[in-house]
């Protein structure tokens, strides 16, 4: 994976930890971030 690619992955990935971290003042953004947690890892499955 290109180094640009992987920068945006972490990026990414940090911003979806940080949002699960902060679920207590927005449950349905835990919801919905949990959803889109398990729905990228899925996609990584396929692609590998």
């Amino acid at each position: 994976m290109p180094n640009a690619s992987s920068e945006l992955v972490q990026k990414i990935e940090s911003k979806i930890i940080l949002n699960n971290q902060n679920y207590k003042h927005h449950l349905m953004d835990f919801v919905h971030g949990l959803f889109s947690l398990h729905a990228y890892m899925d996609s990584t499955d396929m692609i590998l």
